[in-house]
């Protein structure tokens, strides 16, 4: 592994004007595109990898670090929910960025850690956002520069909504409802015995009712990077899942559902998708809903 590093931090510039381009595959951009374009103004790096230390030992020119830990509290009593949007805009602002500034979040590879930071700025209306495809894992194997050096930023002012965006934030009261619609499709994106019951750590095992089991690591390959647009599209559909279907996705307590909730509405295009953030940690401890055990019926 060639790893180029550099003594020279790059900071940033946030301003209102810049555009950047995509690869094929999705809200993406390539290691060799940020690479380029490293000195672009209006543009924050995120580093999502879960090891501090990581970051300590290098780290993109300019990115921060951030865990997605970070991101929640509980909600009356839930555990490792999202936290309120004000605290999130203060947060971006800390972190100097704006509204219209380019965030590119880099986990350690197409991670799940980095799809959770992604659907937050979503939930509270960023518009501007890519994930870098294949990570830091990718950016490393590649040769491409590092630095350990920490960005200098100046804190910005964030605009904080009152509510998450409803589109990309489904709540319980959400979820209840699609258990008796038959024109919602809800996912548990769970492994197959936590979603059976066979393995669980949550107040009963088994699964929301109506709920198909879509593994999150179904979604990618052995080395951590997403499987091709074609492979995706194959497995959605052969569970029967359409283009035009709402969609509700969830897990254990919204982390994983983020990584399918990105394949599906980023890489593959379906408009009508929302993640959980309660999921399963919020509704198994409610003894007035249903949970159910086994495979789902044919």
């Amino acid at each position: 592994m060639r790893m180029r590093m550099t003594g020279v931090a790059v900071v940033l510039v946030v301003c209102a004007t810049a555009a950047f381009a995509q690869d094929s595959l999705g809200k993406r951009v390539t290691p060799q595109w940020l690479e380029s374009n490293l000195q672009m103004d209006d543009m924050r790096i995120i580093d999502t990898r879960p090891v501090l230390h990581d970051y300590w030992a290098g780290h993109i020119p300019g990115a921060v670090w951030l865990s997605q830990e970070a991101l929640r509290l509980p909600n009356h009593g839930t555990p490792a929910m999202l936290t309120r949007p004000r605290i999130l805009a203060q947060m971006l602002g800390e972190m100097g960025i704006r509204r219209e500034t380019l965030v590119i979040v880099a986990g350690q590879a197409d991670d799940d850690e980095a799809t959770y930071v992604l659907w937050a700025l979503e939930a509270i209306g960023h518009e501007r956002f890519a994930m870098l495809s294949g990570g830091m894992k990718r950016w490393i194997d590649e040769g491409r520069v590092l630095t350990q050096e920490y960005p200098e930023i100046e804190p910005v002012h964030y605009p904080a909504r009152e509510r998450f965006v409803p589109s990309v934030y489904a709540t319980l009261t959400e979820v209840i409802a699609a258990v008796r619609d038959d024109e919602i499709v809800l996912l548990d994106c769970r492994l197959p015995l936590a979603y059976v019951g066979e393995k669980s750590w949550w107040a009963r095992p088994g699964h929301i009712p109506t709920a198909i089991n879509v593994p999150y690591a179904a979604l990618r390959t052995e080395t951590g990077t997403w499987r091709s647009p074609d492979e995706l599209q194959a497995y959605f559909d052969s569970l029967g899942l359409e283009p035009t279907d709402r969609i509700i996705v969830s897990c254990g307590k919204g982390l994983h559902s983020s990584g399918v909730y990105f394949a599906l509405k980023h890489i593959l295009g379906y408009p009508r998708v929302e993640n959980y953030d309660g999921s399963y940690s919020q509704w198994s401890v409610i003894e007035e809903l249903q949970v159910t055990t086994g495979m789902a019926p044919e």
